[in-house]
């Protein structure tokens, strides 16, 4: 195997008929992240329109377009999982894709704060939600990262910060929403992980490999 290069559960041609042949099956958890972005991009517009006087209702608008995708994309994922399990089952066993899974839990985070200023007993909801899923994913992805009978050092990459360092996230809502100590729990989840993987990570990259060319941006 070429270190450079990841192991794929794509299916190859000789068993490509048997693979799923409809589109949903290939729709990426990944997709998640655009309502992360999304609603980053709210929050820092709220706090602008706080801070600087920049037009609220830009802000408001943005949290409407991630609320709207955020619901579209779990629509959409959700007939995957109900019609194509293998595929969903695949992606949480890959060494990269199951890293994102937890950006499920990070977008109903964000949502939740976005939304604490207009409806806060509903955004209090959605950040619970958001908090109790996330903490459930950080658990299941360590268990899957110690009890693995697959993973190699190549396949280290920065997107195994999401599923813990994610927990520094939860604090956001949590100063609104919960006692202060869980919101320390959490921070102090996603602070210490945040030190072990980089050094892991900056590890992997002084002694091993480079990443593989698709988790690289090229510039042109």
């Amino acid at each position: 195997m070429n270190p450079t290069e990841l192991p794929s559960i794509e299916p190859t041609p000789m068993n490509q008929a048997a693979a799923p042949s409809h589109s949903l099956a290939h729709l990426p958890v990944a997709l998640f992240s655009t309502v992360m972005g999304i609603a980053g991009l709210a929050l820092a517009w709220q706090k602008a329109a706080r801070l600087l006087g920049w037009p609220a209702a830009v802000g408001q608008g943005l949290v409407w377009v991630a609320s709207a995708v955020f619901v579209v994309v779990a629509f959409a994922y959700l007939v995957k999982w109900l019609r194509h399990p293998d595929a969903v089952h695949a992606e949480r066993a890959h060494p990269v894709k199951m890293n994102f899974v937890p950006t499920i839990s990070i977008g109903i985070l964000l949502l939740g704060v976005a939304w604490q200023p207009v409806v806060p007993a509903f955004a209090s909801g959605v950040w619970a939600v958001g908090a109790a899923l996330h903490l459930a994913l950080t658990l299941i992805t360590m268990s899957a990262w110690i009890h693995h009978t697959h993973f190699e050092v190549q396949h280290l990459n920065p997107a195994w910060f999401i599923p813990v360092v994610g927990n520094i996230i939860v604090p956001l809502g949590g100063v609104h929403f919960a006692p202060l100590e869980l919101s320390w729990f959490f921070f102090s989840i996603g602070l210490v992980f945040w030190i072990v993987l980089l050094a892991v990570v900056m590890y992997r990259l002084f002694f091993h490999a480079p990443l593989a060319l698709r988790l690289t941006v090229k510039r042109l």
